[in-house]
Parts: structure tokens; C-alpha cells; sequence
């Protein structure tokens, strides 16, 4: 969430939820969790006030970085046996495999699709030791996960990655 939030110009609440597939309600809860987390902050848009934008904070845009350079060290580890044209094939082929999961099964998390489809355990040990915000492209959208508040469990349309 926080790459998309992060983009040229903030996008509105409902036009996040859109693009991120995740129920309008859902998106409330997420964002609320993510404020308090001071990684987003809505903003009321100024030619419509009934519509809220939501923006990076510093502290977001920091998290964010964070996640995106574990991600490429990891990426680094495991791909760097193969070429630059390779690489880039092989993570387009994999970010196509995860939005196909994603939409013809909105509950599914692209993850645990693949650790089924490829017999990869679910212990939950990440490669190279990097935790879950280090290996998975979500984290690229969500930066700071779905919460973590221990307010109720959060259902919708979305993965929650």
C-alpha cells in the first residue's frame, strides 16, 4: 500500500481500494491502522472535500525504503545467477502470477498460492532470513502489513499483504 500511496500524485481512498482490489470498508480499517502507525495520513482533497487523498508520511516513505532495499538484496541472493534480461522476465512473470491469483481469488494470498502450487513449506522461514516484509512483493503495496493493533481481524476482498 505504501508504494501506492507513494506515487506522483496521492490517489483517494476509494481509488486506492480499487486498484489495491480491497473492500471499501476493509480500506477504512487498513488506513486507519497505517495512521496510527504514522505511515499514512488521509487528507481531505481540495476540490472535493468529501473525498480524502492518501498520503506517504516521512515516516512511511522511510519504511518503505527500508522494505524495497530488503527486497533487493534478497532479490540480489537468489536471482544473481542469472542476467540482467533474465531477472527482469522472470519478475515480470512473477508479478503477473500473483495479480492472476489475486483475481480469480481476491482471498487468496498470492504467497501461500505459490508455496501450495510449489510444495514450499509454510513454517513460515523466509529466504536469507529477511521476515515477510523482505521477500514479498506486497510488501511493496503494504509496506507495514494489514496492522497489527489487535483490533478484530480485518476480511475482505484483499490479500492483506
Amino acid at each position: 500500500m505504501l508504494g501506492a500511496v507513494s506515487l506522483d500524485e496521492p490517489p483517494t481512498q476509494a481509488a486506492l481500494a480499487e486498484r489495491l482490489l480491497i473492500d471499501r470498508s476493509v480500506m477504512t480499517y487498513l488506513l486507519d491502522d497505517l495512521e496510527e502507525a504514522d505511515l499514512v495520513r488521509r487528507r481531505v482533497d481540495p476540490g472535493d472535500r468529501r473525498v480524502r487523498r492518501v498520503c506517504a508520511t516521512e515516516h512511511g516513505r522511510e519504511v518503505l525504503a527500508g522494505a524495497r532495499a530488503r527486497v533487493e538484496r534478497v532479490e540480489g541472493r537468489i536471482l544473481g545467477g542469472l542476467d540482467a534480461p533474465t531477472r527482469e522476465l522472470f519478475r515480470g512473470i512473477a508479478q503477473r502470477a500473483a495479480v492472476a491469483i489475486q483475481e480469480s481469488s481476491p482471498t487468496t494470498d498470492p504467497c501461500a498460492a505459490v508455496r501450495q502450487v510449489t510444495g514450499g513449506g509454510s513454517d513460515g522461514n523466509s529466504v536469507g532470513g529477511e521476515g515477510a516484509a523482505g521477500g514479498a512483493e506486497g510488501s511493496r503495496k503494504a509496506g507495514a502489513g494489514s496492522g497489527g493493533s489487535g483490533r478484530r481481524r480485518r476480511t475482505g476482498r484483499g490479500t492483506g499483504s
